[in-house]
């Protein structure tokens, strides 16, 4: 389970592929083929074999996993059920003239176009498509590391976390490190930045364009990079494969994350947010320790460390944390983050995969019937944030998203009503009513929502009667003090009614009808009619006096990418911000 042992099972996969080849040129079978060892002796099975569609030759295989015991111990929750493997460029005439022109393809940045990588993404995608619920393998060496490097990339994209094993894969770009002078391979590097800067201005303008076909294939903006530290006698040897499962390997092994441009505090609470997210995904996919943790560079880059996980008491999953901001590591960074939390405390949404999405799926249930803070989960939530609250003071963000933002506004309207006006930003809080912004004539929209004000003033003079009970405070007036952001997306359907529920107030101001308005912004009509069922009464907490609304103006494809909390961090982020007050 520990990176040494994965690194070398990759290795020997990739080396089965390459055996797999050789088999074939020299038509060797079974019981004579020398392949089925490099992967048998890690209990793995061949699953498909991947053939060039131009020279016949082996260039990829899938292997499964059998689900039997075995020393490796691929019961482990960290081990693949699949692995799909790509080898490099073989020296013989059979595939060498094949193989050449993939790698001159490589070094010009059309790999992609080949229909050899189409054949392998085609293969992934079916497979991620069919076994998204696996835990599947990337890996490959020289042109192999190359083809699963742009098979990651696309993956990622479409939304799935993949883990990807890449040995000596190209980088196409003159090799400075081979220069022993320090300073003068920093001043050609140094050079190269600014040139590279300059002409990215220059071409693509500040905001930046679409990435366009010849993209640098090679770049990629975090990695665990593992050095090998042994002294190789010849380019062969430091190329080969075989030095990756070697016993006396020694190496170095260093985490490199990218963060563009994240210094806002939007920025910060989505990145700990998203901390939350890895957590729990570290925890299913069992993985312990700094070395082979993702979760801790989320919070690390901004100077925080972790104080304490939140968890489940029903499925065992991470739902949130707390996370302590370390003043000894900010030091030096003090412009970062200025006026930064004590603590923060962030909740995670709705995770898709099977070990959490059934109870976090009861959660939206409970979430949609304004029913969420009677659960178990908010219950333990809330118990850290009073708790916390009351430790160390106001000094504290809360954050969420999704289910988790829904999560952080409660307790936020919770702890203002005690007299805690805590700083919250919420990424997709969900809306929970009829999703009237998608509507898309304005006439028609304006329409519903002056209906559903008249509807809903009228319920509340009926039931709750024209004047207030005395003595008893309105819970919406009490919270005017409390000014949360929230973070939307005008093609998330469910949080962008937050931006017309917003307007709609303000046109109501503007046509005279305000009084009506006043009235219907503090409820909603499911709220009101349930209040007519005994010990069914419910509280609309989703509605807000007060909040700095930020919209992203971005045109998005599809749901996952407007509900996704990546977007709040992204460095072409283009919005909209309204602060919009209850009077």
């Amino acid at each position: 389970d520990n990176f040494h042992d994965r690194r070398s099972v990759a290795a020997s996969l990739v080396q089965g592929v390459y055996i797999l080849e050789r088999d074939r040129q020299e038509n060797r079978k079974d019981p004579l083929a020398h392949a089925p060892a490099w992967w048998e002796f890690f209990n793995f099975q061949l699953f498909h074999i991947l053939v060039d569609d131009v020279d016949n030759s082996i260039f990829g295989a899938i292997f499964q996993s059998k689900p039997c015991n075995f020393t490796y111990n691929h019961s482990s929750q960290s081990s693949p059920h699949y692995v799909v493997a790509f080898r490099g460029t073989i020296n013989t005439s059979n595939t060498r003239s094949r193989d050449l022109k993939l790698d001159f393809l490589c070094v010009r940045n059309r790999l992609h176009e080949s229909s050899r990588f189409q054949q392998a993404m085609q293969a992934a995608e079916s497979l991620f498509s069919v076994y998204r619920n696996s835990s599947i393998w990337l890996t490959g060496h020289s042109l192999g590391s190359a083809i699963s490097l742009l098979i990651g990339k696309n993956m990622t994209k479409m939304g799935y976390n993949v883990e990807a094993y890449l040995f000596n894969p190209p980088f196409l770009s003159a090799p400075v490190e081979g220069i022993k002078s320090e300073r003068l391979k920093h001043g050609i590097r140094f050079t190269s930045s600014v040139v590279k800067a300059g002409l990215a201005f220059a071409v693509k303008g500040r905001s930046g364009l679409q990435r366009s076909e010849s993209e640098p294939l090679h770049l990629i903006p975090s990695a665990y990079l593992t050095i090998n530290l042994r002294h190789s006698p010849d380019f062969k040897h430091a190329h080969g494969i075989h030095q990756w499962w070697d016993n006396g390997f020694i190496g170095l092994s260093e985490l490199h994350e990218y963060r563009p441009f994240v210094t806002d505090e939007k920025s910060i609470a989505a990145s700990l947010v998203q901390g939350v997210y890895v957590l729990e995904r570290d925890r299913q996919k069992n993985r312990e320790g700094h070395q082979v943790c993702c979760a801790p560079p989320w919070w690390e880059s901004f100077h925080f460390r972790l104080n304490h996980r939140l968890i489940d008491d029903v499925d065992g999953s991470i739902f949130g944390a707390i996370y302590e901001f370390d003043i000894n590591t900010s030091s030096a960074h003090h412009s970062q983050l200025q006026n930064a939390p004590n603590y923060v405390i962030a909740f995670r949404g709705t995770l898709n995969t099977p070990p959490s999405i059934s109870r976090d799926l009861k959660l939206d249930l409970l979430c949609a019937c304004n029913r969420l803070h009677g659960s178990s989960r908010f219950k333990l939530a809330m118990k850290f944030v009073n708790d916390t609250v009351e430790r160390i003071g106001p000094n504290i963000w809360l954050t969420g998203h999704s289910l988790g933002s829904a999560m952080a506004l409660i307790a936020g309207k919770e702890l203002t009503m005690k007299g805690y006006l805590i700083e919250t930003y919420l990424f997709n809080p969900p809306f929970l009513s009829t999703p009237v912004e998608i509507v898309k004539y304005p006439v028609l929209k304006t329409g519903i929502r002056f209906t559903s004000s008249v509807v809903k003033a009228a319920l509340t003079m009926a039931i709750k009667g024209p004047n207030p009970k005395p003595g008893k405070q309105d819970p919406f007036t009490a919270l005017c003090s409390w000014t949360p952001h929230l973070f939307v997306n005008q093609n998330d359907v469910l949080c962008s009614e937050y931006k017309g529920y917003f307007e709609h107030r303000k046109k109501m101001e503007e046509i005279g009808a305000g009084k009506i308005e006043r009235i219907s912004t503090k409820n909603s009509i499911v709220c009101l009619l349930s209040s007519l069922v005994p010990n069914m009464s419910c509280e609309p907490l989703h509605l807000l006096p007060s909040a700095y609304l930020t919209i992203n103006l971005r045109p998005c494809s599809d749901f996952r990418t407007a509900h996704g909390i990546e977007q709040w961090w992204d460095r072409n982020f283009n919005a909209k911000v309204e602060l919009h007050q209850f009077k």
